[in-house]
């Protein structure tokens, strides 16, 4: 949370569900993506 990320990445579904929970119940609003969604997100931008 110190580093400001708006967007928290991992390979492991389990992790993600994990620190999504963390983040929710911290109060910090940044987005869980796995790691195929971020490099699709990546490939579809011109």
């Amino acid at each position: 949370m110190r580093t400001g990320a708006t967007i928290v990445v991992t390979a492991n579904p389990g992790c993600a569900m994990q620190v999504t929970a963390g983040l929710r119940e911290a109060g910090y609003r940044a987005t869980v993506k796995h790691l195929v969604e971020l490099l699709d997100e990546a490939y579809l931008k011109p």
